[in-house]
Parts: structure tokens; C-alpha cells; sequence
């Protein structure tokens, strides 16, 4: 059932009386964006559960389409807070039963608030003037594809590439794991070779990460235009890819650590790149956690 705006941020007890139930047909398709890249990608929206991620997703440029909230949290300071922001953006809020958040949430304790939200519109053209990109190609893991998006907005990069194979940017352990970068980074899906070529043609040098036998990450030189390809978690980057970067780098461990997690090697590379570039003395900003 759908709250009307109330005027002074406040949830009358008759408007919550009968939240929705299991078998509303809007929270069968929750259920589905919740658990189906495919459904996401067919409706062009996902899910963003929790009160930080829903109100970034208010105060971003994405489009918000619809405010949820569970039975027992309609009294909440937060939940008449952010009412009062979908109200006056003439967003919807609606009221789930206890069920029907089960249906919905994909976690073992979900925090009693979920926004609906469109899915940014990417393409290869995004790609035009970036200077610097990441391409993730089998990165099976939503945490740490997530983590990626973080990384990439957090060091400035111009986009992030999801090649086929790689986890869904835009499910729910995703977006958490990307606390919010993925409602302002854009994300391009597209082809392994084909965002590589575009790449090559346009004069980014498209370079490759190993565990081992690559130039050491301080020495390669990050000024220049470039494409950063992180491969598998486990297998890394395969050798009908790695063959075709212009360059292969490295981030030297001690013996005991076989290798780093696939987000953790990201950051490493991508703030090596914003040491060589002197980004920081130009406006990008320190942060904490």
C-alpha cells in the first residue's frame, strides 16, 4: 500500500493499517530485482536497501522511483525524515509487512528501508575522453565488484567496464559494497576485446595485472592515458586477454601472502595513479572509512 506525503513528516496510524502483503504483485517484483540480474537488467532498476545507501540514492542525480519501508519502522526519525525527502521529490513510499520484507531483503539482519532505483544509462561512449578506466573481466565475487566501484569513484577514474562473466554491479551485495559510488560511477557493460580494441584505438594503453613477472606498479607510468584490467579472483587475467595488453604490472608481496584480494590490488594501482598524477593537490579529497 502506497503513503501519501504527509505534511508534517509524520505516518498516520490508519495509512500504515495494511502494509503490503506477500502476494502484492509489487512485492513480487522487489523479490525479483532483489535476486535476478536479469530482471534488473530487464527493467532497468535494482534495489538499494539501508537507511545510508537510500538516502545517498535521494540526494544523488539518479532517479528514485520508489521508497519501501518495513511495517514496524514507520515511526522511526530516519523513516519520517526520508519520507519527507521522497515527498518532495513526489516519490512513492509504500509499507511492508513483516513477510513481505522477507521476501525482499537478501540479508540475515536488513536494515527496515529500501529504495527503488533506475539504472544509470552507460554505454560505450561514456568511454570517450576518460584518461583513465577500469575493466573488470571475471570478477565473479558482488563484494568485491562493489568495492571496485568504490575504488574507482574514490581515486576519480571515468568509468568502470563489466565484461560478461563478471558479477552484477548492481545487485544488492554490490551496491552495499560499493556504499553508494555505484548511484554516481558510471558503469559500462560490454565485450572483453571489443572495450580493449576501442581502447587501443583511441591511444589508452590497456594494462594488465599479475601476481607475478609484470613491471612493479611504481614503475609503470600512470600519467599517461590508461585502462586498468583486473582479472579473476582466483585465475586472474586469462592468457587469451593478458596477450593482448600493452603492458602487465605487478604489486610485490611478501612471500608469505600468495596474493592480494582483487578490490585491495585495485587501490593499490589506481592510488599509484593518482600519486603520479599530483590528483590530491588538485581537489580530490582525503577520506576515512
Amino acid at each position: 500500500m502506497s503513503v501519501p506525503p504527509a505534511g508534517t513528516g509524520a505516518m498516520e496510524t490508519e495509512r500504515v493499517a495494511q502494509p503490503l502483503s506477500p502476494r502484492n504483485r509489487a512485492v513480487h517484483r522487489l523479490r525479483d530485482l532483489s535476486k535476478s540480474a536479469s530482471a534488473r537488467k530487464e527493467h532497468g532498476l535494482f534495489v538499494a536497501e539501508g537507511w545510508k545507501l537510500v538516502e545517498l540514492a535521494l540526494y544523488s542525480p539518479v532517479a528514485v522511483t520508489g521508497l519501501y519501508f518495513h511495517e514496524n519502522a514507520v515511526e522511526d526519525p530516519d523513516a519520517l525524515r526520508l519520507t519527507g525527502m521522497a515527498a518532495a521529490r513526489s516519490i512513492p513510499v509504500s509499507v511492508l509487512s513483516e513477510a513481505a520484507w522477507k521476501r525482499v531483503s537478501d540479508t540475515m539482519t536488513p536494515q527496515p528501508v529500501l529504495a527503488l532505483v533506475s539504472r544509470p544509462e552507460s554505454s560505450m561512449t561514456t568511454l570517450d575522453g576518460a584518461t583513465f578506466s577500469i575493466v573488470c573481466v571475471d570478477v565473479r565475487d558482488p563484494g568485491n565488484m562493489g568495492s571496485v566501484v568504490r575504488v574507482a569513484m574514490a581515486a576519480g577514474a571515468g568509468a568502470v567496464v563489466a565484461t560478461p562473466g563478471c558479477a552484477d554491479p548492481y545487485s544488492t551485495k554490490a551496491v552495499r559494497s560499493s556504499a553508494g559510488s555505484v548511484f554516481g560511477m558510471p558503469v559500462v557493460e560490454a565485450d572483453t576485446m571489443e572495450v580493449m580494441e576501442r581502447f587501443q584505438r583511441d591511444g589508452t594503453a590497456v594494462v594488465g595485472t599479475t601476481v607475478t613477472g609484470g613491471i612493479s606498479y611504481t614503475e609503470y607510468p600512470f600519467e599517461d592515458p590508461f585502462a586498468l584490467v583486473l582479472g579473476n579472483e582466483g585465475s586472474g587475467l586469462p592468457g587469451n586477454i593478458a596477450r593482448h595488453m600493452d603492458a602487465m604490472v605487478t604489486v610485490p608481496l611478501a612471500n608469505e601472502v600468495e596474493s592480494l584480494n582483487v578490490a585491495t590490488a585495485c587501490a593499490v594501482l589506481c592510488f599509484e595513479a593518482v600519486r603520479q598524477r599530483g590528483v590530491r593537490s588538485s581537489g580530490v579529497r582525503s577520506s576515512g572509512n
